[in-house]
């Protein structure tokens, strides 16, 4: 069961990230002329490194700022997932966010559609 949560997981982040390349100017993942297999396993390889992200290193993120979170009621969790896109941003050159605007969108969507796998 759980190896199913981690393969949702890894699944609603890749979709995310897909949308947000729809919807977002400057957001884009360069899958170029590759099949469709191939851009499935891109996709499913930034999926999976934004999910290593949010499993590993994102609670580290939080132990080490916890008083960062508390001054500023809880709002700094965004800038850690913004930092976490952005590190996914930086490790994978199929995926490119350019700039602050895009990378804030980008985290919106991706913030949202795990918030509601979340509540499933």
């Amino acid at each position: 069961m759980f190896i199913v949560k981690i393969a949702l997981k890894i699944a609603a982040n890749a979709a995310a990230v897909y949308i947000a390349s729809l919807f977002v100017n400057g957001v884009s993942i360069q899958a170029g002329e590759l099949n469709n297999a191939e851009s499935l396993g891109i996709l499913a390889l930034i999926g999976f490194v934004l999910w290593f992200g949010n499993y590993i290193i994102r609670p580290l993120l939080k132990v080490l700022t916890f008083p960062l979170i508390l001054v500023t009621f809880g709002l700094f969790n965004v800038v850690i997932n913004m930092g976490i896109l952005w590190a996914v941003d930086i490790i994978l050159p199929q995926m490119e966010i350019a700039g602050f605007i895009p990378l804030a969108w980008t985290t919106a969507i991706v913030t949202l559609i795990n918030s509601l796998l979340f509540f499933l």
